[in-house]
């Protein structure tokens, strides 16, 4: 029969001192990042924050809470800086960031490989009437003449939503300089048929354990299309579903926020903007699936 003393030997204290180990007290380890493993390349307004706090629940990865922006607006800065960002890592099995710009900026897919020749890359696309949508009503928060134009006019004015939204020629210069191993495009309305699968398959693609289940995959982690607009639901979002917030609110917040299903988008409006995306059948063709958008019904080939 195992002692007490044999017990807490062999059983409790190496749950104990493991995770706490040489990472958690200063300067006995000198761990640290010298590449990211993966990057959350974007696209924007595309749940890239939900699928970045999944990916941080997960023990084996490490990821920065900020974007580090490195790779498009800060690259002059160098690597020293961009590596700052990770100087939390404990190590995990594997660090990454997430930054949704990148995949709207031609340069970025060449600088991470120069950086990391075997990085990982995830790309998340929306349907992109939906996503113009989603980033329209978070920037007329605070831009008073985006919010007295309206969504339609803001649109045609010449603004970056469409830009950003014709997904192909992003999609080709990924393809273009990340090796087809490493790059993986996922589908924002996938996730809301199961989360949890949505995420286990993007842990699969990473290379650690799949059967992890986030507490994240089910719950809102962030501000949303509908917060943007409505008031109170904006202000209570900023409280509960702050990055410092404990669990226990983005759960209670799930549970009481209003079911946001469905479009805001009236069928003409739709109808109309989707002209700007004839590019979808070339999209569909480099992704090698169809694309079950409501956009797409506009778009003829």
């Amino acid at each position: 029969m195992e002692t007490w003393r044999g017990l807490l030997e062999v059983h409790v204290l190496p749950t104990i001192i493991k995770p706490i180990g040489i990472c958690s007290v200063k300067g006995v380890s000198e761990m640290k990042v010298v590449k990211p493993d993966f990057i959350v390349a974007g696209g924007m307004r595309c749940a890239t924050g939900w699928i970045r706090q999944c990916l941080r629940d997960h023990p084996d990865i490490y990821m920065p809470q900020r974007e580090p922006h490195y790779f498009d607006r800060n690259y002059e800065k160098g690597v020293d800086w961009y590596l700052e960002f990770f100087s939390s890592y404990e190590g995990e099995k594997l660090a990454g960031e997430k930054t949704a710009s990148y995949f709207h900026y031609r340069d970025s897919p060449s600088r991470m490989i120069d950086m990391n020749p075997d990085v990982k890359v995830i790309v998340c696309l929306r349907d992109p009437v939906e996503r113009m949508f989603s980033h329209y009503s978070m920037y007329a928060q605070t831009d008073e003449t985006l919010r007295n134009q309206g969504f339609l006019e803001s649109i045609n004015s010449g603004s970056d939503f469409v830009n950003w939204s014709r997904y192909a020629e992003q999609v080709e210069n990924f393809k273009d300089h990340i090796p087809e191993k490493n790059l993986r495009f996922v589908i924002y309305e996938d996730k809301d048929i199961d989360p949890t699968l949505f995420i286990q398959d993007l842990y699969t693609f990473l290379g650690v354990n799949p059967l992890y289940k986030s507490p994240s995959a089910e719950l809102r982690t962030k501000l949303g299309q509908f917060e943007h607009n409505h008031w109170f639901w904006r202000t209570l979002s900023k409280i509960m579903l702050h990055p410092r917030a404990p669990l226990f609110f983005r759960q209670l917040y799930s549970e009481i926020r209003p079911s946001s299903s469905g479009s805001a988008i009236d069928e003409e409006i739709y109808k109309e903007l989707s002209i700007s995306f004839d590019d979808l059948p070339l999209l569909e063709e480099l992704l090698g699936r169809k694309l079950d958008w409501r956009t797409r019904k506009y778009v003829t080939v």
